[in-house]
């Protein structure tokens, strides 16, 4: 390959390292050695969180990314992580879908409050991790921001990279699916904060 690599390959490599990262942060209490060095058991405890402000992208911003949002913050209640969510094309100002918030507050989190907005390169800087609900949004924020390759990944990443398909404009089941998955997705990610 000569000394430089092909632009193609840089993304997954930064992907692949990334990926090794999140593992290493996720070891409880096995030390790890990474090109020589040894990092010492569960680096977290020295550390702190890895990840401070998470960025979850959908869309529109009124269906999947704001249910991960509410229950992602829910989750993390109590610990110093950031959470927003923002569409790649938003229903800007619209609150979020009426049986996306149904389902959010039968398990008890009231998203009434939430308001759609556009994504911007201001959101995308700040965020130290971008989840997304298909492979086809990492293909955008990759050709917008070529530098948040290495920070964006699929909520469903934990579950075989699993897509969450978009439920808007579809019956109450399809929300309900996606409810289930976003909710094992976001359960799947505590670990690595």
């Amino acid at each position: 390959m000569g000394g430089n690599a092909p632009a193609a390959f840089l993304p997954l490599a930064a992907l692949a390292l990334c990926t090794l990262l999140l593992d290493i942060t996720a070891t409880a209490d096995v030390p790890v050695s990474l090109a020589g060095n040894v990092l010492p058991a569960n680096p977290r405890r020295l550390v702190g969180p890895v990840f401070n402000k998470i960025l979850i992208v959908c869309i529109g911003n009124i269906c999947r990314s704001p249910t991960a949002e509410y229950l992602m913050r829910d989750r993390l209640r109590g610990r110093a992580v950031s959470v927003e969510s923002a569409g790649l094309a938003a229903l800007v100002d619209y609150p979020i879908d009426p049986t996306a918030g149904e389902l959010l507050a039968e398990h008890g989190l009231d998203a009434s409050l939430h308001r759609a907005r556009q994504l911007d390169d201001a959101a995308i800087a700040s965020a130290d991790l971008i989840l997304v609900m298909q492979r086809s949004h990492i293909v955008t924020l990759s050709k917008r921001s070529p530098h948040a390759v290495g920070r964006t990944f699929l909520l469903g990443k934990w579950q075989g990279d699993q897509e969450i398909p978009d439920p808007y404009r579809r019956g109450r089941s399809a929300f309900e699916h996606a409810y289930q998955l976003i909710e094992e997705g976001v359960g799947s990610w505590l670990r690595h904060f």
